[in-house]
Order: structure tokens, then sequence, then C-alpha cells
């Protein structure tokens, strides 16, 4: 079943939010070819876009497991409606371009992620990561 409900989701766009992919089957998207990442990114976005009318431009990957470089370049090189792609820790830690930044991994459970959310960007200043 799915988590949010579609009337949920209509609400929360009603009340300003956007909503971003998670693909369409949550695979371990390292293991895909560019057809199934294709299909699992930009077909699940322009699916809520039509669903839900309104723009999605944003993927989170499951597990934050990215795809190979090249594949994950071809596919924001093909696609420009692709605004940031949200995967685990990238090589430029939540710099400037939206399309590397890392993604919260719930999957950590709630203690984990708000260490996370307090020591990476203390740990990142001090140089130390």
């Amino acid at each position: 079943t799915p988590y949010l409900s579609g009337e949920q989701i209509d609400d929360l766009l009603a009340d300003g939010f956007s909503i971003g992919s998670h693909t369409n089957s949550h695979p371990d998207c390292r293991k895909l070819t560019y057809e199934e990442l294709k299909y699992e990114i930009i077909d699940s976005m322009n699916d809520l876009s039509t669903r839900f009318h309104t723009r999605v431009d944003s993927c989170a990957y499951p597990f934050g497991l990215r795809p190979e470089n090249r594949m994950e370049a071809q596919l924001i090189s093909h696609h420009p409606q692709l605004k940031s792609l949200l995967g685990n820790i990238s090589l430029n830690m939540n710099g400037p371009d939206p399309l590397k930044w890392e993604r919260d991994n719930m999957e950590f459970g709630m203690i984990k992620c708000l260490l996370r959310f307090y020591m990476l960007p203390l740990l990142r200043r001090a140089g130390r990561l």
C-alpha cells in the first residue's frame, strides 16, 4: 500500500509542498541498464506529474544507491527536466550542484539520522569528511 494516499498528496500540494519520485519499483539502481534506469526515474517522474498535475523534477535513489557516474551523467544530459538526484554521499557533499545532493537515508533509523543531520555538517566544516 502507498505511504500516502493520492488525496493526502493532493492536500500537500495544495498546501504548497512539492513532491519527487522514488522510482517505480524501488530497485538497486547500481544494477540497472540505462533504459531500466530511465524507466525507474524519468517515467516515474512523468507519471507523478501527470497524476498530480504538478511539476516533478527530483528523485531520491532507493537506499541512496547511485548508478555509475556515466549512466547518471547520460540521464541528466538527456532529460533537462531532472533537477535533483538524491543519493548517498556524493563527491561534492551537498555542494552547489543539486543533481549530486546527498539524501538522508531513513533506513539508518531515527537516531542515526539525527546524528548525521547534526554531525556531518560539523565534520565537513572541520575538514574531517
